[in-house]
């Protein structure tokens, strides 16, 4: 498609629009934007550009002819203003070398809009109707400044053709239309994007002991009891879920024309980390989950005996299950843009999220009447403590960046401030099948477990302050293709949280079931612990600026 624009006293290359496609796509929407624009004049005039009787060779770039060629077709109207050079482009974007005589006037197989000049000192842009002749439309943009064919050239250009204050509210419509014929043209103009794989470790949530295991030989009454001799923590007193996870990072970004600012989003996703214990006679002989009884005349370790020899057959498993994510908003304002040197600054918005879940279970079956419960009698007991935390806040920080010979190591330090709405919820059940001599059983079911009883039992809610901080460092390679390959290094830190584990107490005062009821101090107890947590990871991208 030829394409035509108005240029000063010679033909110059316009360098803002290197592609042809892009031209035609522009002034294809100047055309229509502008002919549905309030500024329209109603006293619609022609202009004589129109197309040939016959069609012109496709292999040619343009045709040029008098309005004598036109006789056939009726008058030609005058339109003020007159076309002294233009710059014409073929299909594929080449400049086509050559000017206009005093009153010859372009045509092509394909005519596009033409700009001729206005006795006001402005612009008028055409619009080509179907049978060829071109319809006026309204006002265009103010002239460029002497030497220049575009505002690109302008020293006091915007990236969409706003050259310098000199623009008056009556072109508004004109440069809105461009602005969005550049986006239609190109729309990954201006964007950023940045992809990465994060190999991440995160803290794991801390846990009391939850099983022990001792010797066969020990009494009922000791066996699996913290502190008695042999006996050993088999799940506990560590962190669960704090193996390596795979986590994506994605960042979308766009710079504001010339205005040194920029817009991001990214966020980051991980997969669960879970794990589960399962444990039964053949795990050991010995099977017990211990607390620490407050039960008035009892108090001090004890242990609820999942699995005995002779005594007790049960199996009692232990889940967990970690989720983490992050993302964020941000406006960045460039500081320095030079090319082995860059600072941003940039303030935002900040999200992260953390979500525990532990479940314990135990089942067990009386087999021997050591104990004084009947043969055959089942029990079960059940505790989950499950923590969700959100973090809302407000992010601040800068990164910068340095550059030489294809090589780029940047840095990026943010500080977010907020508050994280954690909700704790704890929750129970028990079951008791004691046998009946003679046939049937006694079934009792409750809303309380072992570790978990009415004095805590429930949901709490609640905000907290936080801090969480961010620094990453990045080493990018510039590759042939345009994409930049990066590795680095990602550190997260985030201020009180609540972890599923740390909810856990081991104090219980077994009279809060019993027939008589709660008789001293009520435990475990409904408190809330709060935790820090730290993410960091090994980074692999591949980033470009478009």
């Amino acid at each position: 498609m030829p394409i035509v624009a108005v240029s000063d006293r010679s033909i110059r290359r316009d360098a803002a629009w290197t592609d042809g496609w892009r031209v035609a796509a522009t002034c294809w929407f100047l055309g229509f934007a502008v002919t549905s624009s309030a500024w329209t004049q109603t006293d619609t005039r022609r202009i004589p550009v129109r197309r040939p009787s016959s069609t012109p060779n496709t292999a040619r770039s343009a045709d040029r002819v008098t309005p004598a060629d036109y006789e056939a077709d009726g008058p030609i109207a005058e339109q003020p203003g007159e076309v002294t050079e233009v710059i014409i482009r073929n299909e594929a974007g080449e400049i086509v070398e050559g000017e206009l005589s005093q009153g010859e006037f372009f045509v092509g197989p394909r005519p596009a809009p033409v700009i001729v000049g206005d006795p006001a000192g402005r612009s008028v842009v055409h619009s080509i109707a179907d049978d060829g002749t071109v319809a006026q439309a309204m006002p265009g943009q103010t002239p460029l400044p002497t030497g220049t064919t575009s505002c690109s050239q302008c020293d006091t250009v915007g990236c969409h053709g706003d050259c310098g204050p000199t623009r008056s509210p009556r072109n508004a419509d004109l440069a809105r239309a461009e602005a969005i014929a550049r986006v239609l043209a190109n729309p990954f103009a201006d964007f950023w994007a940045r992809a990465e794989y994060v190999h991440l470790f995160v803290d794991g949530q801390p846990i009391p002991a939850l099983v022990t295991t001792g010797p066969s030989t020990a009494d009922v009454d000791d066996a699996g009891v913290i502190g008695q001799t042999g006996v050993t923590v088999l799940v506990g007193n560590e962190r669960l879920d704090e193996d390596d996870r795979s986590a994506g990072r994605f960042e979308l970004g766009r710079y504001l024309s010339n205005t040194g600012l920029a817009v991001s989003a990214s966020f980051l996703f991980s997969e669960d980390v879970s794990s589960t214990f399962i444990g039964d006679a053949t795990t050991a002989d010995v099977l017990a989950r211990p607390f620490i009884d407050l039960s008035p005349g009892s108090v001090g370790y004890d242990a609820e005996l999942i699995s005995y020899p002779g005594t007790f057959a049960g199996d009692l498993t232990i889940s967990s299950n970690t989720e983490f994510g992050m993302a964020d908003a941000l406006v960045h304002a460039i500081l320095i843009s030079t090319p082995a040197r860059r600072l941003d600054g940039f303030i935002g918005y900040q999200y992260l999220m953390l979500d525990d879940d532990l479940h314990i279970t135990d089942s067990k079956r009386v087999v021997g009447g050591t104990t004084g419960l009947t043969i055959g009698s089942r029990f079960t007991h059940s505790d989950q403590f499950r923590t969700r935390n959100d973090f809302h806040g407000v992010a601040i920080g800068a990164r910068t960046s340095v550059c030489h010979c294809g090589w780029a190591f940047s840095t990026s330090l943010k500080l977010a401030l907020g508050l994280t709405d954690v909700t704790v919820h704890r929750d129970g059940a028990s079951t008791s099948d004691v046998a009946i001599v003679g046939g049937g059983t006694d079934s009792t079911v409750s809303n309380t477990g072992l570790l978990i009883q009415d004095s805590n039992r429930g949901t709490r809610d609640f905000d907290s302050f936080s801090v969480a901080p961010e620094l990453n460092f990045r080493l990018a390679r510039r590759l042939a293709s345009g994409w930049d390959a990066s590795m680095g290094y990602q550190l997260i830190y985030w201020s009180r949280v609540a972890r599923a584990g740390d909810q856990i107490d081991l104090l219980v005062n077994q009279t809060q079931s019993s027939v008589g009821g709660l008789q001293g101090i009520a435990a475990p107890g409904d408190s809330i612990i709060m935790d820090d947590l730290i993410a960091h990871g090994l980074t692999f991208g591949l980033s470009r600026e478009f």
